[in-house]
């Protein structure tokens, strides 16, 4: 995909920023910048590029999963002069997306106090997490190509994400639910 094809499938892709906003209300009020789109099954993207990356494990004891220690990796402050273009294309950070520094502490404030506003929504509502996941999902539409394994691979139309969480992939001949993957490519 040229640079150009990218900026126009990227603005085609994010038209709708301003609705998501309003549907969900997630924003970084610091940034002022509209929200994060996802892409499964752990990435950030704001403005069309990657800015964070979560991980997620399950806490066991006596085979009962008993929490969730979550890793969150936010592209706070990065000094981009050095990075190669294809990187630019890639990633950003939330002080290039605000024109301004943006304070480590204030994000974890913010990220923090989200994630306390969101969780309280899904205990109300359980389902919304998803109805979230789908209006923020950044492959659900295209047409993506998918490592499965050590050898395989899948290229089919995304639709998105199921019930329990897994990725949905149409090929012409069936669909895909994909629980574990590598993300190759999409467009």
């Amino acid at each position: 995909m040229t640079t150009t094809d990218y900026r126009h499938d990227r603005d085609r892709r994010f038209a709708g920023q301003q609705r998501t906003e309003r549907e969900f209300g997630l924003r970084f009020r610091c940034t002022n910048v509209s929200p994060t789109h996802l892409k499964w099954p752990n990435d950030a993207y704001l403005d069309g590029r990657k800015s964070a990356g979560i991980l997620t494990e399950a806490l066991q004891a006596r085979s009962q999963t008993t929490g969730f220690a979550i890793g969150i990796g936010i592209n706070t402050h990065n000094n981009w002069r050095d990075a190669p273009v294809q990187l630019l294309e890639r990633a950003v950070c939330l002080s290039s997306v605000a024109g301004r520094t943006i304070d480590c502490e204030t994000v974890l404030v913010e990220l923090v106090q989200q994630i306390r506003e969101a969780l309280s929504r899904w205990r109300e509502r359980p389902d919304e997490w998803l109805t979230d996941w789908r209006g923020r999902c950044l492959l659900t539409g295209c047409v993506v190509r998918a490592r499965i394994g050590e050898s395989g691979e899948v290229v089919g139309r995304c639709e998105g994400i199921d019930i329990d969480g897994r990725l949905l992939l149409r090929t012409e001949y069936q669909l895909h639910t994909l629980t574990a993957c590598e993300i190759l490519e999409w467009a």
